[in-house]
């Protein structure tokens, strides 16, 4: 694969874990504070748990990170942001290293 062909394929992968990232977090986090002000059952739905199991999966290797650099603090607003689009860059990048290597392995055979 070229490397511009990587890069772009590393763009679109990455875009897309982005979206897919904030929305499941929005998702779990919507469904959660809607059962918190309601102070309704604290059973989680099978919408809520997915979306929550999603979202966890996807921020990783960021949520580790951060956890251990800024304990008891969130850190800055624009290095937040800034650490959430760089996660969604090496998601993007490994994936796009994995179809790569996959397709030039298919190729080979």
């Amino acid at each position: 694969m070229r490397f511009g062909s990587f890069l772009r394929l590393t763009a679109i992968l990455s875009a897309v874990h982005f979206v897919l990232a904030l929305s499941s977090f929005f998702v779990a986090f919507s469904y959660g504070m809607e059962r918190f002000d309601a102070a309704t059952s604290m059973d989680q739905g099978l919408l809520e748990a997915t979306a929550s199991a999603v979202s966890n999966v996807l921020w990783q290797p960021l949520l580790a990170l951060w956890n251990a650099l800024f304990v008891g603090h969130s850190g800055p607003w624009l290095l937040q942001w800034f650490a959430l689009a760089l996660n969604s860059v090496i998601w993007g990048a490994m994936l796009a290293w994995a179809i790569a290597s996959a397709k030039s392995y298919l190729q080979a055979k």
